[in-house]
């Protein structure tokens, strides 16, 4: 039996539906995770990241040399990063820098992550 043509399209209607309403939350995710990337990478090609990325950027290199991660400017010259800014979690992120040795990688990470923290709320909600 041949279907018609509004058989047709209302069954293309309710696939597209049908995937909107499974798939939007990720596509809100990827959206802002994008957005949030593009605007960090910006903001730091146009040197305003600060100074405390400079720290972090400098703890994971020393992460991935296998050295103590040590700050080498203003304002704890020499001493442990773990004496002002304390993160054991940042270990656990260390292999994905290995892979891709470059600022920019914190700050897309960070952008990810940070959005990405919203799909707890949006199970629970």
């Amino acid at each position: 039996m041949k279907k018609s043509s509004t058989n047709i399209k209302q069954e293309k209607s309710n696939l597209l539906h049908n995937f909107l309403d499974k798939h939007t939350i990720w596509l809100i995710l990827i959206f802002f995770s994008f957005v949030y990337s593009l605007v960090a990478l910006v903001k730091h090609n146009h040197f305003q990241t600060g100074l405390d990325f400079g720290i972090y950027v400098q703890t994971f290199w020393n992460y991935i040399h296998f050295k103590l991660p040590r700050v080498t400017f203003y304002p704890t010259y020499g001493d442990l990063v773990w004496v002002d800014h304390f993160t054991p979690s940042l270990v656990l992120l260390t292999p994905l820098y290995f892979l891709w040795q470059d600022p920019k990688t914190l700050l897309v990470l960070q952008s990810v992550l940070f959005v990405f923290g919203g799909y707890p709320i949006y199970l629970i909600s």
